[in-house]
């Protein structure tokens, strides 16, 4: 019994070496995928900038639409269109205050409603 108990107290010191370093392997494995997904995730957001055909974030400039607002064939607005913002330009103005927009760099359609259009009253 006492020589089994001395065989367990050699085998701990390992025991915590061999949990350490594999506790620094999962550390330094997590922080390279961790650095990698960084790197593409600003890689995307340069990407954004330069194609039209991503998400935008709305400026503090541009403002809703309402019922009395003159749209105009060629104009460009910004559309909202599954819950992100998206350059966009009016094709025709139908009714019931609906519009039909262009999408940036998409060669697509879409009829929606005055509430989901917002632009720049200063351009």
């Amino acid at each position: 019994m006492s020589e089994s108990v001395l065989l367990a107290a050699l085998e701990l010191p390992e025991s915590i070496i061999l949990g350490a370093v594999i506790l620094g392997a999962c550390y330094i494995v997590g922080t390279l995928i961790e650095t990698r997904s960084i790197v593409r995730t600003r890689a995307y957001q340069i990407e954004d900038q330069l194609d039209p055909r991503c998400p935008i974030e709305p400026g503090a400039n541009l403002k809703l639409i309402t019922a009395e607002t003159v749209l105009e064939a060629g104009m460009a607005v910004v559309a909202l269109q599954g819950g992100v913002w998206w350059n966009a330009e009016v094709v025709a103005v139908e009714a019931a205050g609906m519009v039909r927009v262009s999408y940036d760099g998409w060669n697509e359609f879409e009829v929606i409603a005055r509430e989901r259009i917002m632009i720049d009253p200063e351009a």
